[in-house]
């Protein structure tokens, strides 16, 4: 079972319908752990954010980590892991360069291409 949402102004309607009874969840974008925070609410039982910020978030059940460094590890420790991914308006600026990210025409291509590998299958 998976599924993957672009969080959006129907963010509220997603979060609340989805239970996250024992979910694992990557969060993609998320500079303050707001959705992380719901998600914990509602049952998840962890929840990875996923910037290129480096943030840092205290709670024990929600952890950070760079883009850089997530995507150095998918394939030793994030494939096929997570139960649900929320994007929280990233991919839109994947590839554009403006949020240290690389330049990359298809940025936006490859980071949903990353976010299937770390999905687990149906």
């Amino acid at each position: 079972f998976w599924f993957f949402c672009f969080v959006s102004g129907a963010s509220r309607f997603f979060l609340f319908s989805c239970p996250g009874l024992g979910k694992s969840v990557v969060v993609f974008g998320s500079m303050e752990p707001v959705y992380e925070m719901i998600c914990i609410d509602h049952g998840a039982k962890s929840v990875l954010t996923v910037e290129y910020n480096a943030l840092t978030f205290e709670h024990p059940s929600v952890a950070t980590i760079q883009a850089e460094e997530f995507l150095g590890a998918i394939e030793s420790k994030y494939q096929g892991h997570f139960d649900v991914a929320l994007s929280i308006s990233s991919f839109d600026h994947d590839g554009l360069g403006r949020y240290g990210d690389p330049v990359r025409p298809d940025g936006d291509l490859q980071a949903m291409k990353t976010v299937r590998a770390v999905l687990k299958p149906k």
